[in-house]
């Protein structure tokens, strides 16, 4: 089985797995029997540099979509830097395999004057 083949795996049995340092976390362990343990402990090296791939994807499209969400708070409110936001929104949720939502206090509203 390839690590991203185990890795699906692991989470249809609702197991949840982490990198610590250099170690491989499994939560809960339970939910795993002996044979599927010999498979992560044989691929442990590759499901450890997966799941560190996983984990800077998620970051670069986060960091994206903040950097999308910050330019369009700043410049003015066009079709584009919606589009734009709204682009890197479904990169970070595709990213980070959920759905995004947004949380804290609201900035203050932008107030922008047409120019004559």
């Amino acid at each position: 089985m390839t690590p991203a083949a185990l890795l699906s795996s692991l989470e249809s049995r609702g197991v949840v797995a982490r990198v610590d340092g250099e170690d491989l976390r499994l939560y809960p362990a339970s939910g795993i029997d002996a044979r599927v343990l010999a498979e992560v402990k044989a691929a442990k090296p590759e499901i450890v540099a997966l799941l560190r791939e996983y984990s800077q994807a998620k970051a670069d499209a986060l960091a994206a979509l903040s950097r999308e969400v910050e330019a369009a708070r700043v410049g003015p409110h066009h079709v584009a830097a919606t589009a734009r936001v709204l682009a890197a929104w479904r990169a970070a949720e595709a990213a980070t395999g959920a759905p995004l939502t947004l949380r804290g206090e609201p900035r203050e509203p932008i107030a922008y004057e047409e120019e004559s």
